[in-house]
Order: structure tokens, then C-alpha cells, then sequence
């Protein structure tokens, strides 16, 4: 569809990369099949394994990560934020069970025409989804947002149970799902997750009541899945832990001890040395004259900058690797480019590659998260969409 064009052109360039590209992701197949596996072996075979690329599959890129879930036989299904992500996936040969989670960004008709689940949590939606499905003689499925504590999208719980009741008369709508999300599942006290669980099984309860069957009941994220085994229910949603990534420390440790659970980082952003120039003692470096040599200093200046996702507060603080060698960051990060010290590293030459983002001493995504005072999922995320991602 033309309307997903240039969702699209953005993945599609990840299979242009040459030697001459000034910044690239490579994302690690191997390490995303590992990680699926993991995941695939704590839930069981009677459990769904849903992916969650929503956000450029944490940065990940999106096309790319529906293209290994694809051939993965650990996952059966994607979650995504928008109908625009689904369908993108969907012409670019995603075939397994699509949700989508949040936005609804284009006409009803798609989701109907692409087999896409939809999340309701409003009967306008509902109505006019009956409507256009009764237009194309063909049944839509949607999954109903429970809001159990974490007060974002969703219905409080007297209210999803009244929507699931009106849902049921329409004739072209099916419900196939429902579904809550915790607000602090890695916290190490668990009693506010236990509420909401409690408030989640109860409508549950009551559906079944009334006689009302929801056949896909989901309630669990990564640190769920590894820590509260009844709520795993027949459907549960991974997403940094697809990527090799945890929220909290606690929740790696308690997956190592729990399951012997061992994630590999997927993601490597790489750029390459753009000019390389020697400084005389006392020369100041980048914007503001944040840094100033204290030495006869080599620099190496490389095309990447907060455009591209690399955080300004990494001035004067971030480091790269250049051959096998940390290189740091000396001055301001500018909006296309950074300054890095190489003095100590040998044979530097314009060309060589850079890795600004990897699964090195320094550079994780965690590493990174705690020197910006963030998280790993902006880490990845923030990594401009418009740059290419290769399966490597």
C-alpha cells in the first residue's frame, strides 16, 4: 500500500549496506533465535510467544526482526504500537498473527483486508470495525485492553467487562484476546504486580460466569515471564527480552537462577573514522570549549551525532571502539558528528570502522543507559530509524 511507503524504504535500505556507508546496525540473527529459544523453553509449547516490535523493534529494525521471527519456529506471534507497523511487516512477508497494541493510523479496511488483531478499548472502534467488516463480508478480531493499575490505554476493569458484554452482539467482531500490562513487574516488591494480577483474574472470574470464553489471555512481559509463573495463562509478550536486554539487573540474575537463562545483545551500531588530524597542546575541541588538550593530542572525527541517536550528554564521557581500543569522546556531541581521541591507538586511517554501540566494556546499551541517566530501551530506540539495519 502507498501509505506505508516510507515506513518501509526506511528497512528496505538494510540490504544496501556497502563499504562506503557512513553509519549502520547490524543486528545479530543468532543471538535473536537464542534469545527466543530461551523464552520458548520458560513459557512451554502450550503457550504463545508474542514478539513486541513496536518502536522500530526497540531500534532493532522493524522489517528485519519480523523477518527472523518469521523463520523462527519459537514465535507465534508480532505485537506492534501501530496499524502501520502491522501492515509493513505484513507486505514484507510476515505471515503469522499480527497484534496491534496501540494506534490505529489507518483506515479500518486495512486491518480487516491484512488479517491484523486489533486492540479496542472503546465501542466507537468496535462499532465502526463491525461496520467495515460487515462491508467486506469478513470478520475482524480484536484483543480488549484491561487496565489493572498502570493507567495507561485500557479499560478499568467494571468497564471492560460491560464493553465485552456489548462486543459480543456484533456480528462481524470477534473477540480473540484480552489483555493487561504490568507497571512495575521487575520491582523487587511485588505486592502492587499482585494487585494487579488479582484485578486481572477476577474479571477473568467473572467472564467465565457469564459463560464468556476469551480464547488468548495475556498479562506477561519479559520480567513477568521469568517471575510470575501464573500469569503466563496461553499467551505472553517479550520485548527487550527478545533483544538480549533486561529492565533491572535483578531480573538478569533471577533468570540465570531460576532457568539458567543466558540472553545475548543483538545489536551492534557501528559508523567509520571520516578525518583524522593531529592538536597542538591546549587546543579547544567542539562546541562551548568543553574540552581542552592537555597534550599533543590525535583526533579522529566520525560522521555520526544526536541526529543519529548518539546522546549529547555522552560529551566529553562517551567512548567508541577504533580497531580493538577504546577511543573517548573529547567535547560536545555535535548533530552530525563527534571527536574522539586516538593518540594512543596505532594505524588509525580514514575508512576504519567504528563502534559506537556493542556488546563491549563500555558501550552496551546498559553502559550507555547508566551514563546518560536513562534506560536501555532508549539507548536502542533513539538510534534514528532512518539508518539501515543489516541481519548479520
Amino acid at each position: 500500500m502507498d501509505l506505508t511507503s516510507n515506513l518501509n524504504s526506511t528497512h528496505l535500505l538494510s540490504f544496501q549496506i556497502n563499504h562506503k556507508a557512513r553509519t549502520w546496525v547490524e543486528i545479530s540473527k543468532s543471538a535473536i533465535l537464542h534469545n527466543l529459544a530461551q523464552f520458548k523453553s520458560i513459557v512451554g509449547s502450550g503457550v504463545n510467544l508474542a514478539i513486541v516490535a513496536k518502536s522500530n523493534a526497540y531500534g532493532h529494525g522493524l522489517v528485519p526482526i519480523a523477518q527472523i521471527c518469521q523463520e523462527s519456529p519459537d514465535v507465534n506471534w508480532i505485537c506492534v504500537f501501530s496499524l502501520l507497523e502491522a501492515i509493513a511487516i505484513r507486505e514484507n512477508g510476515f505471515c503469522k498473527p499480527v497484534l496491534v497494541l496501540g494506534n490505529i493510523d489507518m483506515d479500518l479496511e486495512a486491518a480487516i483486508i491484512y488479517s491484523i488483531d486489533l486492540t479496542v478499548f472503546d465501542i466507537h472502534t468496535v462499532r465502526s470495525l463491525n461496520e467495515a467488516s460487515k462491508k467486506l463480508k469478513t470478520k475482524s478480531y480484536v484483543h480488549i485492553k484491561v487496565d489493572t493499575g498502570l493507567s495507561r490505554l485500557g479499560l478499568l476493569p467494571h468497564d471492560a467487562l460491560e464493553l465485552i458484554k456489548e462486543v459480543n452482539n456484533f456480528e462481524y467482531i470477534g473477540i480473540r484476546g484480552i489483555f493487561s500490562h504490568f507497571a512495575e513487574s521487575d520491582a523487587q516488591d511485588q505486592a502492587f504486580t499482585n494487585k494487579q494480577l488479582s484485578r486481572f483474574n477476577n474479571l477473568i472470574l467473572q467472564l467465565k460466569e457469564l459463560n464468556i470464553n476469551i480464547p488468548l489471555v495475556h498479562s506477561s512481559n519479559t520480567a513477568g515471564i521469568i517471575r510470575f509463573d501464573s500469569c503466563h495463562f496461553n499467551f505472553t509478550r517479550t520485548g527487550g527480552g527478545t533483544y538480549g536486554m533486561y529492565k533491572s539487573h535483578a531480573i538478569d540474575e533471577l533468570g540465570k537462577k531460576k532457568y539458567l537463562l543466558d540472553l545475548k545483545s543483538a545489536i551492534s551500531w557501528k559508523s567509520r573514522v571520516m578525518q583524522i588530524k593531529d592538536l597542538p597542546v591546549g587546543s579547544y575541541i567542539s562546541y562551548a570549549r568543553t574540552f581542552v588538550t592537555y597534550r599533543k593530542t590525535k583526533i579522529a572525527i566520525i560522521p555520526i551525532g544526536y541526529w543519529d541517536g548518539y546522546n549529547r550528554q555522552l560529551s566529553n564521557k562517551g567512548i567508541v571502539y577504533i580497531n580493538g581500543y577504546q577511543a573517548s569522546v573529547l567535547g560536545r556531541v555535535c548533530m552530525n558528528m563527534i571527536i574522539v581521541d586516538i593518540t594512543q591507538i596505532k594505524d588509525v586511517k580514514i575508512g576504519d570502522e567504528v563502534i559506537l554501540v556493542g556488546n563491549l566494556p563500555g558501550i552496551t546499551p546498559d553502559d550507555i543507559a547508566q551514563l546518560t541517566g536513562s534506560i536501555n530501551y532508549e539507548v536502542t530506540t533513539r538510534i534514528n530509524p532512518s539508518i539501515a539495519r543489516i541481519i548479520v
